[in-house]
């Protein structure tokens, strides 16, 4: 499919792909085969906020992937022209830059926690399964922070989570 250059291919993709992973998966590379760089930021930012079970780490992925796309530069760039205007890249570099940010935190906070066995039965599995999925606003990431050394200091035990 990533050979037919096809408005066509396109639009059944961008439909599909908001019900299927693997489609939307097929599209960012799609835009990326045909060197369309911004656009398949654009599909892996979204990739990555989406509400599709991932894990962290393929969100992070995702992330990683978009915001090496969103730097590259363009050939026949326009600096004024339409929606895709230097302004417009950067903003969505910002977000993407953010949002791997605080992905990198909450997976910082994630990997100590599976680190420390102190944590234990289901509110560790809790913890552990509400980190290792969709990015987090920081003031969550923080919070769960917060409240496991809580736990963890109530059984005696000290947790230095950041």
């Amino acid at each position: 499919m990533l050979e037919i250059n096809s408005p066509f291919v396109i639009d059944y993709l961008q439909r599909s792909s908001e019900a299927d992973i693997a489609h939307a998966d097929l599209l960012w590379r799609y835009y990326a085969h045909y060197h369309d760089y911004l656009s398949a930021a654009e599909v892996q930012y979204q990739l990555a906020k989406s509400n599709f079970t991932l894990s962290l780490e393929k969100r992070i992925e995702y992330l990683s992937r978009a915001k090496a796309n969103a730097s590259t530069r363009m050939t026949g760039f326009s600096e004024t022209g339409g929606v895709r205007n230097r302004q417009t890249r950067q903003e969505l570099l910002r977000s993407i830059t953010d949002h791997l940010d605080i992905a990198n935190i909450q997976d910082d906070v994630l990997q100590k926690i599976k680190g420390d066995e102190r944590l234990e039965g289901d509110r560790r599995i809790a913890v552990i399964e509400d980190l290792n999925g969709a990015i987090q606003p920081l003031d969550d990431v923080g919070s769960v922070s917060v409240h496991v050394h809580l736990d963890i200091y109530r059984e005696g035990h000290s947790l230095m989570l950041i």
